[in-house]
């Protein structure tokens, strides 16, 4: 039975809850956590509480109050070894919420001080996602040659990809990829504005 197979749930309301937010049960693990914050509003484990229930409304894109979470974290537990990752997660939600300054000064931040390699391309391919949403394809297709060429993260070389493929399929006019060849030199992405430039004239009947 059901019973059987279930482990027993640990006597600590908030080893309960890190067992049901690990088995992916978020919505169970919330209101625990709530509750230990509640009794223990400067206990041992609070920051891992507030950084949990930050990631819960993160994932379910309740993006304003998962940055209200990180944020009485960094202010209650600046030394935390959580802070770099509470400030990263604010930046993807303030991206999220079409917030691109705000999102583009904290990714510039941990980007500064975070040792981990994979995170700082992580944070260039949302930086480059803003030039783009802002319409700094210059700026964006920069970065994404940098990623592209550079990272040894195969996803994010093809996320890199994409979002050039994307941009030039989607939101570069004519001219502005004659004006973007000259400035970017060779290699990627100027081999995907060349074929785009192309494809374009064929349609013209400026090419056979």
């Amino acid at each position: 039975s059901l019973e059987q197979t279930r482990p027993a749930l640990p006597s600590d309301p908030f080893l309960q809850a890190e067992y049901l937010f690990h088995s992916g049960d978020f919505f169970a693990a919330k209101p625990l956590y709530h509750d230990y914050l509640s009794r223990n509003p400067s206990g041992k484990r609070s920051y891992l509480a507030l950084f949990r229930l930050g990631r819960i409304d993160q994932s379910n894109r309740s993006y304003s109050t998962a940055v209200r979470f990180y944020q009485i974290l960094l202010q209650k537990f600046p030394d935390s070894l959580l802070s770099n990752s509470a400030r990263f997660n604010m930046a993807v939600c303030n991206y999220e919420l079409a917030h691109y300054s705000i999102a583009e000064s904290m990714f510039k931040l941990v980007l500064r001080s975070s040792p981990d390699k994979k995170r700082k391309w992580e944070i260039m391919y949302y930086l480059a996602q803003i030039d783009a949403k802002l319409m700094n394809y210059e700026k964006a297709f920069n970065s994404l040659k940098q990623l592209y060429e550079q990272t040894q993260d195969k996803e994010i070389g093809k996320r890199a990809l994409k979002i050039a493929e994307n941009l030039i399929n989607e939101k570069v006019s004519t001219t502005q990829i004659s004006s973007l060849i000259q400035k970017l030199g060779a290699g990627f992405p100027v081999d995907l504005l060349l074929l785009k430039r192309i494809s374009s004239f064929r349609a013209k009947g400026n090419i056979s």
